[in-house]
């Protein structure tokens, strides 16, 4: 760590407030994450498409349908977002062990890996949904931290290593932990009226 790693004071406040979020309730914020980002990716699409109209009324109404739309449709891009980042895994365990094997990953063993990680992450997906947002949390709580200590000159930047990097992995296990003790599977969703559990 260096001082390029440290942020204003009140960035860092922020980070960690952000962190401690994902530590203890990162789970149950993925939904609303993924819908946010999905608005937001379309209103982008939707302002490069309007820059070709003239009307300013016309250009209000793409962009702000477009967010709905992509808001709408935040649910499919959960999915499609796990599913791509245990892709990616998948690749790297598929290269990971054909190395090991002493051979190289080819063509065929890319592919499997990629629909088997995307598959094992859409169907593990609470368990890898918890480990991921505790470890960015962690991450996320360790870095402002260690700002705001810098900053106010309490320590170097290249100071206690070791010891923010216990920290954020402390920090995850707890989020995991935590997470694991007060959260349920995310009920499929789609439709905004789902029946309640039946009286006992």
């Amino acid at each position: 760590m260096d001082s390029t790693h440290t942020m204003p004071l009140w960035q860092a406040v922020f980070t960690g407030l952000i962190g401690l979020l994902y530590v203890g309730a990162g789970y149950r914020t993925m939904r609303f994450t993924a819908r946010v980002t999905s608005a937001i990716l379309l209103m982008a699409i939707g302002t490069l498409v309007a820059s070709r109209v003239e009307h300013t009324a016309a250009v209000v109404a793409i962009v702000a349908g477009a967010g709905v739309l992509g808001y709408l449709a935040g649910n499919a891009f959960y999915f499609l977002s796990v599913g791509l980042y245990g892709a990616m895994a998948g690749v790297v365990g598929a290269l990971l062990i054909a190395l090991g094997l002493g051979g190289t990953l080819g063509w065929a063993g890319g592919i499997g890996g990629a629909i088997a990680g995307a598959v094992l992450a859409v169907l593990f997906e609470r368990p890898i949904g918890i480990l991921g947002t505790s470890l960015m949390g962690g991450a996320l709580a360790m870095m402002s931290l260690q700002s705001v200590l810098v900053v106010r000159g309490m320590h170097s930047p290249g100071r206690f290593v070791g010891g923010y990097i216990a920290l954020a992995a402390g920090l995850a296990v707890l989020g995991c932990v935590v997470q694991a003790r007060t959260t349920k599977d995310l009920p499929p969703k789609g439709a905004p009226g789902q029946p309640p559990p039946p009286a006992k």
